[in-house]
């Protein structure tokens, strides 16, 4: 059986991105909320951006397109925040468990992770280092802990990467 990505990828506008063919080792948080969280790296950059903007103005074309996709990729690296691999791990066996509310319990999303480790060949993950994940996944708004569990709030797409 061949496998073989998609002709044109999904889009990936408020939506996690990660490589499932990959045992998850990449993934890729890209939405406009992540903003706040890189407002560092947005600091860094609006120099560029700047230049590359003031590059807009000018007659010669060549100079518009690269100014323009210059702009474009700094823009996307603002939005985007680079998910670790036990942080894939999990939100992975979230979505995969969860009802049709998108909701779930801690502990049953703990014993999900733990079952996707056995099945993927990894470390299973301990209660401490889960609760840890959980609250990171929280803050770059992937899930939201509530009273009676986690609401999934972003989507999940596979990513085709060679």
């Amino acid at each position: 059986m061949n496998i073989t990505p998609p002709v044109e990828a999904p889009p990936t506008i408020n939506c996690l991105s990660l490589d499932p063919l990959k045992n998850y080792k990449q993934g890729r948080s890209i939405k406009p909320g992540n903003v706040t969280l890189n407002i560092k790296h947005l600091i860094d950059t609006l120099t560029e951006i700047v230049t590359a903007t003031v590059s807009l103005i000018g007659d010669i074309t060549i100079l518009k397109v690269c100014a323009a996709i210059s702009i474009w990729k700094m823009l996307k690296e603002v939005f985007t925040i680079e998910i670790k691999k036990e942080q894939a791990i999990v939100i992975i066996a979230l979505w995969k468990n969860c009802n049709e509310g998108k909701e779930i319990s801690l502990e049953y999303g703990y014993n999900n992770t733990n079952l996707l480790c056995k099945q993927i060949h990894e470390n299973e993950i301990a209660w401490e280092q889960y609760v840890d994940l959980m609250e990171e996944l929280d803050k770059i708004k992937c899930i939201v802990l509530e009273e009676n569990g986690v609401r999934l709030c972003e989507y999940v797409s596979k990513e085709y990467i060679d």
